[in-house]
């Protein structure tokens, strides 16, 4: 399925998610979209309070330990989900 297709029957802002998924691919300590992790939540990748939390340190630029490694299970579950498909 092509991105155009994506975007015409999902109604999602696929340019996002991809350029998000790519970023993680490269680095991930990179932060996931908020379209990515919508879509990711909605797919059930991760859970409510995964999502939460991720929103919660979006827009941090230092994060503990504990929520970077957080962070990044959370990047790789849903780089996992996506190699599946």
């Amino acid at each position: 399925m092509g991105n155009i297709c994506v975007k015409k029957f999902m109604g999602l802002d696929s340019d996002k998610i991809f350029q998000s998924v790519k970023r993680i691919k490269k680095d991930v300590t990179k932060s996931l979209s908020a379209e990515a992790l919508q879509y990711a939540f909605q797919k059930n990748w991760i859970f409510l309070k995964d999502r939460d939390f991720y929103i919660s340190i979006m827009k941090k630029r230092l994060l503990t330990e504990k929520q970077l490694k957080w962070k990044k299970d959370i990047n790789l579950r849903v780089l996992s989900r996506l190699s599946k498909q």
